[in-house]
């Protein structure tokens, strides 16, 4: 037999309502729980988001009052478990606070809901916020691609600066081997030439051998014995040993033909020696390039040569190159 309170509500009546609420509680700590995630995501999703942080702050606030009630109320049901356990009958009390609970539970449940709401449209606010970042994204990205394209043309610049510094220094190079024969030569020329003086103060004209003065005539023949240099006869050095005069250039149609005279001083005898021709137009731009072979090389041959250059005028050429391509 059952006992009735004067509620109107028997015990096993106030345990089932109470299982319902007790059910019902932990059905709302679980949504509770979800909730706290998603507040979670959010807060991670617009760090540094200006109002939308302070909503969620308040957002958080309100949690934190719906916490305070939570315990309050298990405060109370605390004392009424304890209540129970001492063998008293505080059943119509009990009955109260329970119609209480469940009044609060239902207010907690709305504002879950109410909380719930606003979450989904902070989200729909962020995801807003976030569009007018992709075209600042899709530029940020186009400008790392150009960065990228332009390390690569400065690489290549660098490249290019090096080879030219290189060219520099071998065409200085060269220069200073020019000046230093340039020097021999006009002291040579000066020797020669005060020698010359000396002679001609006998008769006024270059006398004979046999007329001169035994340490001049001496003095004479040393100089018409002594080998010329490479510079002395008017060659100019291109490399390799090899060395190049003469050079004329003439109309040929509407190109242009280059002649002169090859030297081989390599020490060497070739079977085949390759030259390269660069010609420069008026601002210094090379404008043609090509290739020509002499075959049958030896050591201190004189070969002559001519070539074509197609394309340009003789009056059009500011300054032309010969090098040494290879040999066979």
């Amino acid at each position: 037999m059952s006992l009735v309170l004067f509620t109107g509500q028997s015990s096993e009546d106030v345990m089932r309502n109470f299982n319902n609420f007790e059910k019902s509680l932990t059905d709302w700590m679980r949504s509770m729980e979800k909730l706290r995630e998603r507040m979670g995501e959010v807060e991670k999703g617009v760090q540094g988001g200006g109002p939308v942080m302070d909503r969620l702050s308040e957002l958080n606030k309100n949690l934190n009052a719906l916490r305070t009630e939570l315990a309050d109320m298990t405060t109370r049901l605390n004392k009424v478990d304890t209540t129970l356990g001492s063998g008293e009958n505080p059943m119509v009390q009990f009955a109260k606070t329970m119609e209480v609970l469940k009044k609060s539970v239902a207010e907690l449940g709305k504002k879950t809901e109410d909380q719930s709401i606003t979450i989904s449209v902070l989200e729909k606010r962020y995801q807003e916020y976030m569009r007018p970042l992709d075209p600042l994204k899709k530029s940020i990205a186009e400008g790392e691609e150009a960065i990228k394209k332009l390390n690569v043309e400065l690489e290549l610049q660098k490249k290019n600066a090096e080879i030219l510094q290189k060219s520099i220094l071998e065409k200085l190079t060269d220069l200073d081997t020019l000046m230093t024969a340039a020097a021999g030569q006009q002291e040579s020329s000066s020797k020669l030439l005060a020698r010359v003086e000396n002679l001609e103060k006998y008769t006024g004209s270059p006398p004979p051998p046999e007329a001169l003065p035994k340490e001049v005539a001496e003095a004479a023949a040393e100089e018409l014995a002594r080998p010329k240099t490479p510079e002395e006869e008017g060659y100019e050095a291109i490399g390799g040993g090899f060395y190049i005069r003469n050079v004329q250039f003439s109309s040929f149609g509407a190109s242009a033909r280059i002649v002169g005279e090859l030297k081989n001083l390599s020490e060497t005898d070739l079977g085949m020696a390759t030259f390269t021709i660069r010609i420069f137009d008026l601002e210094n731009n090379p404008v043609v390039g090509q290739d020509f072979t002499i075959k049958g090389f030896k050591n201190k041959d004189v070969k002559p040569f001519k070539e074509i250059i197609p394309g340009i005028e003789p009056e059009k050429i500011s300054k032309y190159t010969v090098k040494l391509k290879g040999t066979y």
